[in-house]
């Protein structure tokens, strides 16, 4: 057994903000260690090769892979060790386990960073009824093949839910010369960003369909064809059942934060399902960070990338545990899920993420103590699709809890 000690944080996770974290540490004079499952780093960004990275941490309009390579450059110019093809095993008396290639490695650190990000759902996650055929997809996987292994995936695509990756495959495929017959989004509302909708779809001509679902498909060995029906606002089927021709369905339906390596010791959210965290992401188990898409979805990379700035200054002065009396922070009118969960009353400033239940136009977030609103922005758009953030200074809270929402 290998045995690593005398390490101040060590990141699980070498995609983009396990690469961002850990540079930043070290440049403040920590003692960092990645690892990471795959045999290169750089996580879901080696296979998303549109633009539309670096713009916040770079000052720079990148492709994921080269936002990678920015990123993995820099690690190792810092002389950060990096162990790949490496394992999460277990996490055990304040030490992390790894399988590896050099035998099962054993961490002991002062911090950890779990920046594991996310998985797709695919059908098991879903109800679609019918055959089980080959052509069904998920939206990332899909990606993967066509952009890594340069495969065709298909003929004639049908994209189930409007995620972004669903959005930029739909114009990845078309300009490959595949037919999309549409995307069909059981929301009322489209779940990708803004910007994709008009570049993805309305550029290309991709038509979306809102209100309608993927019920059931057909197709002995390959899929020939599925079922779309048209919802009302509970998700029931109204109007005629229309057949479509396709021979690939790509899955574009919504991420799982990847934590179950800590699940069995996370205390939850009840109102939310999320993981409970401070300001700093600090979990309830002392010195350990959940970070970017294992903690919450985030829409942008470079959001979560400098999101992850917020544990490395809890590390810098040197805390370990959450204050269960800190402010305890409440979901409220059309507000969908949150981070965090407590702010603590002697941080200097404490940054909200939030995502909304429904398009929100001209409207305001408050927070509010019971009656007396002690914060307050004006929205003027607002979708499912964006993380916003606030920056509050937690004075202005002078009870214990304190209510998020839109009015």
């Amino acid at each position: 057994m290998v045995k690593l000690n005398n390490i101040d944080l060590t990141i699980i996770g070498g995609g983009p903000v396990g690469l961002f974290l850990g540079k930043e540490a070290k440049k403040k004079g920590l003692n960092v260690v990645i690892f990471d499952r795959e045999e290169k780093v750089g996580g879901i960004l080696k296979q998303c090769i549109h633009t539309g990275f670096g713009l916040q941490v770079y000052n720079k309009n990148l492709t994921g892979p080269e936002l990678a390579e920015n990123l993995y450059e820099e690690v190792n110019n810092l002389n950060i060790p990096v162990y790949t093809i490496s394992m999460c095993s277990g996490f055990e008396d304040k030490k992390l386990y790894f399988y590896s290639r050099i035998g099962i490695i054993e961490v002991e650190s002062d911090y950890y960073g779990f920046a594991l990000g996310a998985r797709e759902r695919n059908r098991g996650n879903l109800f679609i009824e019918g055959d089980r055929p080959t052509g069904i997809f998920t939206a990332g996987f899909a990606q993967y093949l066509t952009n890594i292994l340069g495969l065709k995936i298909g003929n004639k695509i049908a994209i189930l839910g409007s995620g972004d990756i669903g959005l930029i495959m739909a114009r990845r495929l078309k300009i490959e010369g595949m037919d999309v017959a549409g995307i069909y989004e059981i929301m009322p509302f489209f779940g990708g960003l803004p910007r994709n909708i008009k570049q993805c779809l309305e550029d290309f001509e991709i038509p979306l369909y809102l209100s309608h679902t993927v019920i059931r498909v057909e197709g002995k060995d390959r899929l020939e064809k599925i079922f779309v029906s048209e919802v009302d606002k509970n998700f029931n089927q109204i109007g005629e059942i229309k057949e479509i021709e396709a021979d690939t369905l790509l899955l574009s339906v919504g991420l799982i934060p990847e934590i179950d390596i800590l699940r069995k010791n996370l205390l939850f959210d009840k109102s939310t399902n999320q993981p409970i965290v401070n300001q700093n992401f600090l979990t309830n188990i002392p010195g350990v960070f959940l970070l970017g898409n294992s903690l919450t979805i985030f829409d942008l990379v470079d959001k979560a990338m400098v999101s992850s700035l917020n544990s490395l200054d809890a590390i810098l002065k040197g805390k370990r545990e959450i204050n269960n009396n800190g402010i305890k922070l409440k979901t409220g009118n059309l507000i969908k899920n949150f981070i965090p969960q407590i702010i603590e009353k002697d941080s200097e400033k404490a940054n909200i993420y939030f995502r909304v239940k429904e398009p929100i136009f001209n409207k305001s977030l408050i927070l509010r103590e019971d009656n007396k609103i002690v914060f307050k922005k004006k929205i003027v758009a607002l979708y499912p699709s964006q993380m916003e953030e606030i920056t509050i200074n937690p004075e202005i809270i002078e009870k214990d809890e304190v209510i998020l929402e839109i009015i």
